[in-house]
């Protein structure tokens, strides 16, 4: 946890750090005194504070109820009216799969939320395939958007096979010597026969297998994240996962119909960023996966702000208002994720203070900054089509406001909120991929982004009602001293000694002995293996 290999970064400065290890470089460290208790409350704020909560009634439950159905199918009433067929069938295969992420996270245990949000962010890796509809020029790209494009692939892949490898090595961390035997290697017989079959039957025509692999690869990556549910199917999850970006890979470049020239193009992109994804899942040590879930997210946001400009700047002459919106969003929301997952990645690993960084009238600025997006989209919209130059500028501009506001809400957060903040971005990752599945008319992306999106959101709120906090707080609020009260102390306090403990250590059957961060980060569950 330091920025240099194989060491922890302790900082003994740090109160949290300092308080929560006993032994630090083989000594034994005095122990602190407690810390003061905050001032009492005003007595007037304390009865503010302890008002009574008046709980609903059946009428007002019931009328609340009824205005959200009515809100919800007004508002599908009015796209019905005001888009077309292809963009409803879109929404409805968005608002399908999100009610199906719904559903699915929260029966995810608690044990393997982390593995979830790592296999959610390898998935997420799909958004590389919106670079498959830009990219050309045969073996090597001859336009910017066609950079782009080979660019946002091969970041793509870096996430999606490093963010696989990783969930592995996190499932295997759970596994039990008594645990039965898995033969994961089966999984090879379907993947195998699923793409050798779709190869054959492409090649005398394709009547509707695009649309066969795009509905395979939807339900692979639904049940890879109902199989996270518990320990006993999680590995099988993530080979559901590994299959499911598959067969959606297979299907778009069928629904691209490549050049061979730019097919080999693709390949070659797409088996370097792999090739990088699987050495980096596999270099780290087991105490930075979580920085390394929160490095690779930052990938797919930046493939997203890649995969929307190239595709903006690719049909900036003949653009309708839906690819204009859906693109502009793509960029801010690929753009906040990007620099927000950078900066959670060096908090955990130590390279920057886990302290928050509170910046004088920082609601100011992150609100100045989304001001500046909404002016710039209404100018993109206006211009864009008849000047590709205004165009451009506006989606520089986007860009750099994004990346400024992902660095400013993200580090305003300390780093003990970290988890809460890679999901929160997981779930931005998931509605880049919506937008950008809108944009090129993709369902694969529209289906995939909406579970991804709908599922972070739903684990960011599980996290942080288990801390007793509310998402806002987290993202916006910071930790605010308790407030504290004169009471009496209840209960009666046991008190021993370290014959007394020894005694009872000797005459126990079983010890169970529970390592905590305190004792990972001074190392002294090394001891008795050095010694």
């Amino acid at each position: 946890m330091s920025p240099k290999e194989g060491h922890f970064g302790v900082d003994l400065n740090d109160e949290v750090v300092r308080r929560s290890i006993v032994t630090y470089n083989g000594e034994l460290l005095p122990t602190l005194p407690p810390l003061a208790p905050p001032a009492p409350v005003a007595p007037k704020a304390e009865a503010a504070q302890q008002a009574k909560v008046v709980a609903l009634t059946p009428w007002q439950k019931a009328s609340r109820e009824v205005a959200t159905v009515t809100a919800g199918m007004g508002t599908a009433l009015a796209l019905g009216k005001l888009t077309g067929p292809l963009f409803m069938s879109n929404i409805f295969t968005f608002s399908l799969a999100g009610l199906i992420g719904y559903r699915v996270v929260w029966g995810v245990a608690p044990a393997l939320h982390s593995p979830l949000m790592s296999v959610t962010n390898a998935i997420s890796g799909m958004v590389g395939i919106g670079g498959f509809f830009i990219m050309g020029g045969g073996y090597l790209p001859q336009t910017f958007p066609q950079a782009l494009g080979a660019l946002s692939v091969l970041l793509a892949f870096v996430n999606v096979s490093g963010g696989f490898v990783i969930t592995k090595r996190m499932l295997d961390m759970f596994r039990r010597p008594t645990d039965p035997p898995e033969y994961p290697w089966l999984y090879a017989v379907p993947a195998v026969l699923f793409g050798g079959g779709y190869i054959a039957a492409a090649s005398t025509g394709m009547a509707g297998l695009v649309q066969a692999g795009y509905m395979v690869s939807s339900l692979l990556c639904i049940g890879s994240l109902t199989s996270l549910a518990s320990q006993a199917t999680a590995r099988t999850g993530n080979l559901m996962g590994m299959m499911g970006v598959g067969s959606g890979v297979l299907a778009s470049l069928a629904a691209v119909g490549f050049a061979p020239e730019t097919l080999i193009q693709c390949l070659a992109v797409a088996g370097i960023g792999s090739a990088i994804g699987g050495v980096l899942g596999r270099r780290i040590t087991p105490t930075e996966l979580p920085q390394m879930v929160a490095a690779l997210h930052s990938v797919v946001g930046l493939a997203a702000v890649l995969t929307s400009i190239g595709s903006v700047m690719a049909a900036v002459h003949h653009l309708d208002a839906l690819h204009m919106v859906t693109g502009y969003l793509g960029v801010l929301i690929g753009g906040v994720t990007f620099t927000g997952s950078i900066v959670a990645f060096m908090k955990l690993s130590g390279r920057m203070s886990s302290r928050p960084s509170i910046l004088p009238g920082r609601h100011l600025i992150n609100s100045g900054l989304l001001a500046a997006n909404a002016a710039t989209m209404t100018a993109f919209i206006t211009a864009a089509p008849g000047a590709p130059a205004i165009a451009a500028a506006c989606l520089a501009a986007n860009t750099c406001f994004s990346f400024a506001k992902g660095y400013t809400t993200t580090s305003a957060i300390g780093g003990a909120d970290m988890p809460v903040v890679i999901t929160v971005l997981n779930a931005y990752s998931g509605f880049a991929l919506v937008a950008e599945g809108l944009m090129l008319n993709s369902p694969i992306l529209t289906t995939v982004g909406s579970l991804i999106g709908v599922s972070g959101s739903i684990l960011s709120y599980i996290m942080c009602v288990a801390m007793n906090r509310s998402l806002a707080n987290v993202l916006f609020g910071g930790i605010s001293a308790p407030a504290k009260t004169d009471h009496q102390i209840e209960g009666e306090i046991t008190t021993t000694t370290v014959e007394d403990t020894a005694q009872a250590l000797k005459d126990a059957q079983k010890v169970v002995i529970v390592v905590g961060y305190g004792v990972l980060i001074s190392t002294a569950h090394l001891f008795e293996r050095n010694s």
